[in-house]
């Protein structure tokens, strides 16, 4: 499934730098369609990447509470929150 999402994330690159260049807005059908196929992948795109970070922020909140017992509740409530 995630490579999917990879391959996804460098169409979207590509399209970007694409989009990027004057050379492509010369023709105006091949700018829309480009245009149109970013946006359609610019959520699913943001969509991944905040999913991941939260992931990322999840799994550095249970390090930090294995350094600091004291922690452990605010980390683990937070947890629970961000998986619901």
């Amino acid at each position: 499934m995630f490579e999917a999402v990879e391959e996804l994330i460098g169409e979207h690159a590509d399209l970007e730098k694409r989009l990027a260049d004057p050379a492509v807005h010369a023709d105006q059908r091949e700018a829309r369609r480009l245009n149109k196929r970013y946006a359609e992948l610019t959520p699913v795109i943001t969509a991944y990447r905040a999913w991941k970070q939260a992931g990322d922020d999840i799994e550095t909140a249970r390090e930090l509470a294995q350094d600091d017992p004291t922690s452990w509740t605010r980390s683990r409530s937070w947890s629970r929150a961000a998986n619901s």
